[in-house]
């Protein structure tokens, strides 16, 4: 009962989502979206981001919700900020709104989760037809819009899936977690786009597959020169938030993860003259803290 794989699917399965969170989703959306339709003409909205990708950790990842509204009415003219501030007036109704830290988004906050955020957008349309080429959205921070197709980046998530197999969403929710424990400086969008990048065989094991991951985000992030292009983001990398001194800080702290995640592989691997998966389960809890189950 105690192996380093049974670990895991049982650590896992305590920062998944448990149950059909759909329903709350879908009503959450829906209720905004009649509320905003007082003031704007809205085109289209959906969900994207981690929850509808299955990449979403418990009690931690918000439902993105794509506002797309009329570009003439709302964004013709108008500055990201100026558009921002137009949906945060009209949720003023709802006493927990604030921006998102990245300045893309509007977050309605509930006492329940998960918490809401909406990114308004606008359309462009590929000429001659009425079938979108990609959707424009703010970035309040540098007041500029930027070219997003959120459909790219879940048809490389789905992609991996069919070749890696099922445990490719559970490691990223893994990964996640990790994140969260460690000052949480990493996108959620990022920890996804070093999994497709990195992760490009048939998954073999637990302990190794992490482990490699922890190895390819380490070079990945520690280099500058191995910026990782954006599947949503057009013209953009997957790391370009990221501060000189946050950049700095998460690699201090991937490289010690990494180095506890060898030691942990090779602790249970049969490879050593001694395989113990009491010492590997107890190098993995460093790595992933007391919520990775401890042995006995």
């Amino acid at each position: 009962m105690y192996t380093v794989n049974a670990s895991f699917e049982q650590f896992h399965d305590s920062v998944n989502i448990t149950g059909d969170h759909r329903q709350i989703c879908s009503s959450r959306k829906d209720a905004l979206i009649d509320h905003l339709k007082n003031k704007f003409r809205i085109e289209d909205s959906f969900q994207f981001g981690s929850i509808p990708k299955y990449t979403a950790l418990r009690g931690l990842s918000d439902l993105d919700i794509l506002l797309v509204l009329n570009w003439g009415m709302h964004c013709e003219n108008r500055t990201p900020s100026q558009v921002m501030l137009s949906v945060r007036n009209c949720l003023s109704a709802y006493k927990t709104v604030g921006a998102r830290r990245n300045g893309q988004a509007v977050t309605v906050r509930y006492e329940t989760w998960p918490n809401v955020d909406i990114v308004p957008a606008y359309k462009v349309l590929i000429p001659g037809t009425t079938q979108v080429q990609y959707y424009c959205i703010p970035d309040m921070n540098t007041e500029t819009w930027i070219k997003s197709k959120p459909s790219n980046h879940a048809t490389s998530i789905e992609s991996r899936v069919r070749s890696f197999g099922g445990e490719f969403r559970k490691i990223i929710k893994l990964m996640k977690w990790w994140n969260h424990t460690h000052g949480d400086y990493l996108e959620s969008y990022h920890i996804e786009a070093l999994a497709v990048e990195s992760l490009t065989g048939v998954f073999s094991e637990w302990a190794w597959d992490v482990c490699d991951l922890f190895d390819k985000m380490y070079n990945s992030i520690s280099s500058c020169n191995l910026l990782l292009p954006c599947f949503s983001y057009q013209g953009s990398y997957a790391d370009a938030y990221l501060r000189s001194s946050d950049r700095t800080e998460v690699s201090k702290r991937l490289l010690t993860a990494k180095n506890n995640a060898q030691s942990a592989w090779y602790a249970g691997n049969f490879r050593n003259p001694n395989p113990s998966d009491a010492l590997a389960i107890e190098c993995w809890r460093r790595v992933f803290g007391d919520k990775f189950p401890a042995y006995g």
